[in-house]
């Protein structure tokens, strides 16, 4: 009854926490092509969250961009 009783409590803790909690899984970091098709660049993988960890490539690489108008690209992050 107690075993029962704390995996109740468990799932309920990670039910109500699961907006915190990292996403699982590898991402892609892609880029669009001259074409306009969106190729792989970059697996992003290994991190606690690697889905944070490819915004935050993203974010460099917008920030990137905006001191290289002329090579700008547009990246995004999608699960692999």
């Amino acid at each position: 009854m107690k075993k029962i009783f704390s995996g109740m409590v468990l799932l309920f803790t990670l039910t109500a926490c699961e907006k915190s909690l990292p996403q699982q899984g590898d991402y892609w970091l892609e880029l669009k092509n001259v074409y306009g098709e969106w190729e792989n660049a970059a697996l992003i993988t290994g991190y606690m969250d690697d889905y944070e960890a490819c915004n935050e490539f993203l974010q460099a690489l917008h920030e990137w961009n905006e001191n290289n108008s002329v090579l700008a690209r547009e990246y995004r992050c999608t699960p692999a």
